[in-house]
């Protein structure tokens, strides 16, 4: 049996230039994993955070507490932005890295949707975050809303950084399937992007 963690990034909330910290994307995904691999998964996540956040892991409760602490993907990609320093970045790389290995070793899959906000442009039909708003989210905005990054913060350039070291690997995680009203091989991840009508691809390579 396939376990499917799904989380979101992003609010449905109207794009208004006057609004430099509001997300220009919404990201709905999950992470699907076999259920036989969820002890050794559950071991090896909580391993990772203790490496990168020790802290986690001192405060005097079990060792499997640790899994209830939360790592905010929005703390993670901060330190991608162009601003970061050196050293704040690689521990951010460290931290995708590994949860990218995990993934990886346990036969992981991802599938989601990705939806590029326009401007002043209500979404009241899309009420609509480990891997959501710590990778896609930040690429997502980097990559198709880049228009924008003269007054958002969320478009920041230093995002493109992550596709580039991450985005092969990310796509390897996904996969095709036939779309019902085409019948055509499909990406798991879809991008729709009514502000500069670019495809999925973009989200993993230039």
């Amino acid at each position: 049996m396939q376990l499917c963690y799904v989380d979101e990034s992003g609010t449905a909330q109207t794009l208004l230039n006057t609004d430099p910290e509001q997300q220009p994307v919404i990201v709905i995904a999950g992470v699907s994993l076999p259920e036989r691999n969820l002890t050794a998964i559950t071991q090896e996540w909580i391993e990772l955070k203790a490496r990168f956040y020790p802290a986690i892991t001192a405060t005097g409760h079990g060792w499997l507490d640790a899994i209830l602490q939360d790592i905010k993907g929005n703390k993670v990609r901060a330190r991608f932005r162009a601003r970061a320093t050196s050293r704040q970045k690689q521990h951010s790389v460290g931290v995708v890295d590994g949860t990218l290995k995990i993934l990886e070793r346990h036969q992981a899959k991802i599938l989601g949707r990705i939806w590029i906000k326009p401007l002043n442009v209500e979404h009241n039909s899309m009420s609509l975050y480990l891997l959501c708003s710590a990778v896609l989210a930040p690429t997502a905005c980097a990559v198709y809303a880049g228009a924008y990054a003269g007054w958002n913060q969320h478009c920041d350039p230093g995002y493109i950084d992550i596709r580039e070291r991450f985005g092969a690997r990310l796509r390897a995680l996904t996969f095709t399937w036939p779309y019902p009203r085409t019948g055509k091989p499909s990406s798991s991840v879809i991008v729709s992007d009514p502000v500069g009508r670019h495809g999925t691809r973009l989200m993993w390579g230039p």
